[in-house]
C-alpha cells in the first residue's frame, strides 16, 4: 500500500555512505550553512532508483540523510500494478537499511517520514472505465481533471488521486495486440492519497516514522476505504430512468434533472462554490444531487462494487 515515501534521518554516521556511493554536489538554497551531496540508491538497476541527499551542517559538522522516491517501484524493479503487502514492505525497508550500511532492525528507529503516498491498483471490468468521472466532490477540496486519465482532489498538504494505471504504465508507448485486448477487457484503477507533508494530515502521529508505519499497517486499509467511501459519488455511467410524470412535483423534479444534465454536475458544484450565501448552501446542493440520482437506473451500484473491490484488495495486503 505504500508507494512513494520521503525519509529523513538526522545526525547519521555518514562514513559508509561517503565511501560507498558516487556523490555529486547539490546546492541547498534555503540553508546557506549547509552543503549537500546527492546520489542514487539503486536496487537491481538504476531504472527505479531512490534519490538520496546527504547534507552537512557546516556549524555542527553533523549529517542529515534524506531518501525520496517510490519504494514500490524500487523494490519490485518495475512500474506495474502490484502493490506491496506487509511482508514485502518489511523486506523492502530492511533491504534499504542494508544498502545504506545499517544493521538489521536499525532502519526502523532512525528515519522520520516527511512525505507519504498510500494507494492501491484495482483490477476492474471495462464497464468501470469512466468511474473516475463519477467522483464529483470531496469536502472543500478543489477538483482537477486537467489530465484526461487522472482526477485530483487537492488540499494544502495532500491530494487524493484516481487515475488509469494501465495508461500511466504504458505512457506513449505503442500497444501490442495483447495489451490492447487487456485494455478493452479490464480497467486498472489507481486510488492514492499523496501527502506532500505528513504533518497536519490523517497520517500525522500514526505514520510519521517507519516504525509507526510498521506498527499501524492495518490502519492504512481503513484510511483508504474511509476516504473512498466519503467521496461524493454521482453515477454518470448508468442509463437514465425517466418515467412519465403524473404530478407537478414530479414534473419539477424532472425539469431540474434535465437542467443539471444539460449544465453538467461539475459545473453545478462549481457554481455553488461561488455563491456567497453560506446558510444551507450544502443542504441545497445535496438536495439537487439527490434529485439527479433519483433519475438514474439502480440496476447496478457501481460505488458499492468499487468499495467492495477496494476492501478485498486492501485485506490481501495486510
Amino acid at each position: 500500500m505504500i508507494d512513494r515515501i520521503k525519509l529523513m534521518a538526522k545526525d547519521i554516521d555518514a562514513n559508509f555512505l561517503l565511501n560507498n556511493f558516487q556523490w555529486e554536489y547539490k546546492k541547498i538554497d534555503d540553508a546557506p550553512f549547509k552543503e549537500g551531496k546527492q546520489a542514487n540508491l539503486n536496487n537491481k538497476s538504476s531504472r527505479y532508483g531512490l534519490r538520496m541527499l546527504l547534507s552537512k551542517n557546516l556549524n555542527t559538522k553533523t549529517y542529515t540523510l534524506t531518501i525520496d522516491g517510490s519504494i514500490r517501484k524500487w523494490y519490485l524493479n518495475e512500474n506495474d500494478r502490484r502493490d506491496l503487502n506487509f511482508v514485502q514492505f518489511e523486506d523492502c525497508i530492511e533491504l534499504l537499511g542494508k544498502k545504506i550500511g545499517l544493521k538489521q532492525g536499525e532502519v526502523w528507529k532512525i528515519f522520520k517520514v516527511t512525505a507519504l503516498e498510500v494507494g492501491v491498483t484495482l483490477l476492474l471490468k471495462s464497464c468501470f472505465r469512466n468511474i473516475m468521472d463519477c467522483f464529483v466532490k470531496y469536502r472543500n477540496a478543489s477538483r482537477s481533471d486537467e489530465f484526461k486519465t487522472t482526477i485530483y482532489f487537492q488540499f494544502k498538504n495532500y491530494d487524493i488521486l484516481l487515475y488509469d494505471k494501465f495508461c500511466e504504465m504504458k505512457g506513449n508507448k505503442i500497444w501490442t495486440k495483447k495489451e490492447t485486448n487487456v485494455f478493452n477487457k479490464f480497467h486498472f484503477l489507481r486510488f492514492e492519497i499523496s501527502a506532500t507533508k505528513v504533518s497536519n494530515t490523517t497520517f500525522a502521529k500514526k505514520f510519521d516514522t517507519l516504525e509507526l508505519i510498521k506498527n499501524n499497517w492495518s490502519q492504512l486499509s481503513i484510511i483508504l476505504n474511509e476516504y473512498l467511501n466519503k467521496m461524493e459519488f454521482i453515477d454518470l455511467i448508468s442509463d437514465e430512468n425517466l418515467n412519465e410524470s403524473k404530478t407537478i412535483s414530479e414534473i419539477n423534479r424532472q425539469i431540474k434533472f434535465s437542467g443539471m444534465k444539460s449544465i453538467g454536475i461539475l459545473n453545478i458544484i462549481e457554481a455553488f462554490k461561488k455563491i456567497e450565501q453560506k446558510n444551507n448552501k450544502s443542504k441545497h446542493l445535496s438536495e439537487l444531487l439527490n434529485i439527479y440520482r433519483s433519475f438514474i437506473s439502480t440496476d447496478r451500484d457501481y460505488k458499492s462494487e468499487l468499495i467492495f473491490a477496494l476492501k478485498k484488495k486492501t485485506d490481501r495486503l495486510l
